[in-house]
């Protein structure tokens, strides 16, 4: 794979993943941000080919704005990245990294650009790569940027925040400087950022499993992961049958979350959502509702635009949880996500409706959970 085709291959992996191209790809993009299907999705679908030149020629303006700006804020660093280096590049890395036991072997932390820094504020040897850049590293991250630019305008015609590719080589281009003295671990698993550190020469990398992969077939798998942590002995298996194409050393770690005891009273179940299964979702909601239980929702912590949720929390009795907290409950019910696997390590009965995050039936989904709670409760 050449090096500026790393950040278009991200997004041709989820194209891949998902089935959809074009502008169906579009409509995916607008059901993640929570826009309604309706009036507002058809006109933004109209829309698509004036998004997609606005988006293009945001993204190259941009693109020249930050190579200005980086160029007039040039300092020198000399810093020694080596050693152990952890590469906090996705939510839940830190608690992951700690579950896994690895926090305290860590020599270096490197945070990617959507990491807050009150969230790392706390952490020595603390790093953001567009800030140990070099003079050399600023031109050669323009260059990676135009030349993948150009590529993504040749082959896709979806929509792309191609503007963020910035951060994205110059995080590249740095790390490949000192790649050869690094042993690395992080949690991606799939995106674009895992193929970047998967292909850049360190001399180990760890994976410690982030979120649910399931046994399906990816576009893209990893080649070089010496060692993965998993949440479970099954997940485990699954991983290893379809995100690698070596066999990296497996270590099975304790349960990454607490659970939180809000003292109510009644029989407690969590919802576990996620925006691709909303109509479900709203329909187990509904189900429960009549069923006098106390009813916890938890979103998941990707999900920024989550007013479709509010709407539904502002109809029924539940408590909506938006932070990384886990209640403590007699119940769950899931899509194939990590988080009910978590819950199963506690032995909380967990019921996943869905295998592949896509399908179900409505009918089987109302009767297991009607009989569950009956035989749970009692």
């Amino acid at each position: 794979m050449k090096n500026y085709q790393i950040f278009t291959s991200g997004l041709y992996n989820l194209m891949e993943m998902t089935g959809l191209h074009g502008f169906n790809y579009n409509i995916f993009l607008f059901d993640t941000a929570g826009v309604k299907r309706g009036y507002m999705q058809k006109l933004l679908m109209y829309l698509s080919p004036v998004i997609y030149i606005f988006l293009v020629l945001y993204s190259l303006v941009y693109i020249i704005w930050r190579f200005v700006t980086s160029i007039i804020s040039l300092k020198y660093t000399n810093v020694k990245i080596t050693g152990n280096v952890c590469l906090l590049y996705m939510d839940l890395t830190m608690q992951r990294i700690k579950s896994a036991g690895l926090d305290k072997s860590i020599d270096i932390w490197i945070a990617g650009p959507n990491l807050s820094k009150t969230d790392t504020s706390h952490l020595q040897n603390l790093y953001y790569c567009k800030d140990i850049a070099s003079f050399a590293d600023i031109f050669a991250t323009l260059g990676l940027c135009l030349r993948s630019f150009w590529f993504y305008l040749i082959h896709f015609r979806c929509l792309s925040l191609f503007y963020k590719s910035w951060d994205f080589y110059i995080t590249y281009v740095v790390l490949k400087r000192y790649a050869l003295d690094m042993d690395v671990c992080f949690s991606n698993q799939s995106d674009n950022w895992a193929i970047m550190f998967d292909n850049l020469p360190f001399r180990s990398r760890t994976l410690v499993q982030h979120g649910y992969i399931g046994d399906i077939n990816l576009p893209v798998v990893l080649n070089n992961i010496n060692v993965f942590y998993s949440l479970s002995q099954q997940l485990a298996d699954e991983a290893l049958s379809c995100l690698f194409s070596n066999k990296p050393r497996v270590v099975i770690m304790p349960p990454s979350i607490k659970l939180t005891d809000y003292h109510l009273k009644g029989f407690k179940i969590l919802l576990v959502l996620d925006i691709r299964l909303l109509k479900i979702e709203s329909l187990i909601v509904r189900l429960l509702s009549g069923l006098d239980v106390v009813l916890f929702l938890k979103r998941h912590p990707s999900l920024t635009n989550d007013i479709c949720y509010r709407e539904l929390v502002s109809k029924y009795k539940v408590v909506y949880i938006t932070e990384q907290v886990f209640p403590k409950v007699d119940y769950v019910i899931s899509y194939n996500s990590t988080l009910a696997y978590e819950y199963m390590n506690y032995n909380i009965p967990v019921y996943v409706y869905t295998k592949d995050n896509t399908e179900y039936n409505v009918d089987d989904v109302e009767y297991t959970i009607r009989n569950d709670v009956k035989k749970y409760r009692t």
